[in-house]
């Protein structure tokens, strides 16, 4: 049975996650290029690294959960933002 106290927490979790989910981790790797519509290009860009993140999961056998959907986008993020 599901703690009671971890319910909340993801729920209070969700909205920040989808946000840097779906437009910072898209920001941060299309950063230098000029678009006209960046928020466009931040939401093409997560999704692309999205499924790519879930085939590559797929195709590796890794677990597709919250946890490895989170660290993957944080990683490409992170090597997007270097």
């Amino acid at each position: 049975m599901p703690s009671p106290t971890l319910d909340w927490l993801h729920w209070l979790l969700l909205p920040p996650a989808l946000v840097f989910g779906f437009f910072v981790s898209g920001r941060l790797i299309f950063l230098r290029l000029p678009s006209p519509l960046p928020w466009a290009t931040a939401f093409v860009g997560s999704f692309l690294a999205l499924v790519g993140l879930v085939l590559g999961c797929d195709v590796t056998g890794v677990p597709i959960n919250l946890h490895t959907l989170a660290g993957g986008l944080t990683g490409l993020a992170f090597v997007g933002w270097l």
